[in-house]
């Protein structure tokens, strides 16, 4: 029963936007990170929170894809490339990583080159942002916007 109430919940989360908190009217990183069992995923997503939240209020990015994109470009926070060049979103240049001075940096990029995008304009709910994603070709690979639901499904990151 659990799973047949969740399929019909999270395709309607994706179109609304933000799901409400019953207390608070939003949901907050202190909701989110409290609820993840895996130390390893509340700590990056602790890690990058900030830089994320600048990023999506920004260039109008829902927080929720921003979060998802880090976590799956850099395996939450342990690929080399993350780890040696601080870069959170795969970003290449000239078909190489780009290489970042810092974590901000590589966030503020991957909003500017989103956003930045023809492609891109208009996007507003999640739904929209997976469309685009798939029809602009961010990803080589096929199943791109379907591991990135699958990421904002199992760490909830649609209730943001």
């Amino acid at each position: 029963m659990k799973t047949l109430f969740f399929i019909f919940l999270f395709p309607f989360a994706l179109q609304s936007g933000t799901v409400q908190h019953p207390q608070t009217g939003t949901s907050t990183r202190g909701d989110i990170l409290k609820q993840i069992k895996n130390k390893k995923v509340s700590l990056f997503f602790n890690r990058i929170w900030n830089d994320a939240v600048f990023v999506s209020n920004e260039y109008k990015i829902p927080i929720a894809l921003v979060l998802a994109q880090s976590a799956q470009e850099t395996g939450f926070g342990t690929s080399k490339n993350c780890v040696h060049n601080n870069n959170f979103f795969g970003v290449r240049r000239c078909g190489k990583y780009e290489m970042y001075s810092c974590k901000f940096e590589s966030f503020v990029d991957y909003g500017a080159k989103v956003l930045g995008q023809d492609c891109y304009k208009g996007c507003v709910t999640l739904q929209d942002w997976f469309t685009k994603l798939e029809c602009c070709g961010y990803a080589g690979d096929a199943k791109y916007t379907k591991r990135l639901k699958k990421i904002i499904e199992t760490y909830n990151l649609y209730l943001l």
